[in-house]
């Protein structure tokens, strides 16, 4: 369970940043014509509209959707999808009213994507179905940052978490493994979407190289100037830099993590019991001293059971010195590639990705917790 949330949790980053193909026309969402089929869109895709004239729901969707890119099923294939495809890729969050792919409120004020509007009302087949249509499921909502599948990780995170007098455990793990289910169709969707042009996978030098790449963001903020070596003063502002390991932000964090999959170590140096997903909770790691002392020698153990993996650590925020107290540590153990998630946990949480319970089984091993 613990290698699948790892995966789930980080997917989006590198599935969202697949783009859809250019446009060669500008949607004609802003045309009354446009609006209405914007309205029907969004009904259509939380099946609020009865079929009629003989067309199925489908037809229905497919047909407000055509009108709302400014095409019509007569219309080439190619041509069609790139107009659709224009919807995603010019779509900008403003105040008030949204153009499509956004279906703004309801009697339950209700927003978010119409990709977002299926799912939620248990319809994946419909977004299949737009996708099909040159809809772009990676689409990244501007105004939050998140991506069809960072809401369907959420609901799923949500549902499960819900207390028993609301659901029963039976009832959480049933619609949990629906959610999961559909989360993986998502993903595989927007696999497909992202290489539909049938380009070589990328080695995993180069998703790394990408994944560092600096984007608006990932920059540290407010630094402290520090001298080096083992911090005493463990709640103190960090460095923007570490010896010995390549500070990264969440997004660069999540992208690695779903590059090298089961791949990466990943160590929790606080003693919390919410970490990133696949973590391993040991905080000894992270404490001051020397590199001659017990949690040395702990720090060359796990060093030893990363086994040449790259290393990602974290602790709570950038006034954390626990894990830059690792990453010294575990570069002097030895290991060569070591990330350091200077924002920490809260930095994490704060981007919107999942947590979850880390294994603590190193930890009561040695403190007999």
């Amino acid at each position: 369970m613990t290698r699948l949330l790892k995966i789930l949790a980080a997917s989006a980053a590198l599935v969202g940043a697949a783009t859809a193909a250019t446009a060669e026309a500008q949607p004609a969402s802003d045309s009354a014509a446009g609006r209405l089929a914007k309205m029907r869109l969004c009904q259509a895709a939380q099946r609020g509209l009865a079929t009629e004239g003989g067309k199925s729901k489908d037809d229905i969707l497919l047909d407000t959707l055509y009108t709302a890119a400014g095409t019509s099923s007569s219309e080439a294939p190619d041509v069609r999808k790139r107009k659709v495809a224009a919807i995603f890729k010019h779509a900008e969050p403003v105040k008030g009213s949204r153009p499509l792919p956004y279906c703004d409120g309801s009697s339950l004020a209700w927003q978010g994507t119409v990709f977002w509007r299926a799912a939620d009302s248990w319809a994946p087949e419909l977004v299949t179905l737009m996708v099909e249509e040159g809809a772009d499921i990676n689409f990244r909502d501007k105004g939050n940052g998140r991506t069809l599948l960072d809401e369907v990780w959420d609901k799923s995170d949500t549902w499960m978490r819900q207390p028993e007098e609301y659901a029963a455990p039976h009832q959480r793990v049933a619609l949990g493994k629906q959610l999961l289910d559909m989360y993986h169709r998502f993903r595989e969707l927007g696999a497909r979407h992202a290489f539909e042009l049938d380009r070589p996978v990328p080695s995993l030098d180069a998703q790394e190289r990408a994944c560092l790449k600096e984007e608006a963001g990932d920059a540290p903020g407010e630094v402290a100037d520090y001298a080096g070596g083992l911090s005493k003063a463990l709640s103190a502002l960090t460095p923007g830099t570490v010896p010995g390991g390549t500070r990264v932000s969440a997004r660069q964090a999540a992208c690695l993590m779903t590059a090298y999959g089961d791949d990466i170590f990943i160590i929790g140096s606080i003693t919390d019991d919410v970490g990133l997903p696949g973590a391993i909770k040991f905080p000894f790691v992270g404490y001051s001293g020397t590199f001659e002392d017990q949690y040395q020698t702990v720090s060359r153990e796990m060093a030893k059971i990363a086994d040449d993996r790259p290393i990602l650590v974290y602790c709570h925020s950038v006034k954390c010195f626990l894990s830059y107290n690792a990453v010294l540590r575990l570069s002097q153990a030895g290991a060569k590639k070591i990330y350091w998630l200077r924002e920490g946990l809260g930095g994490w949480k704060a981007a919107g990705y999942p947590t979850q319970t880390p294994d603590s089984y190193l930890y009561r091993r040695a403190t007999g917790k």
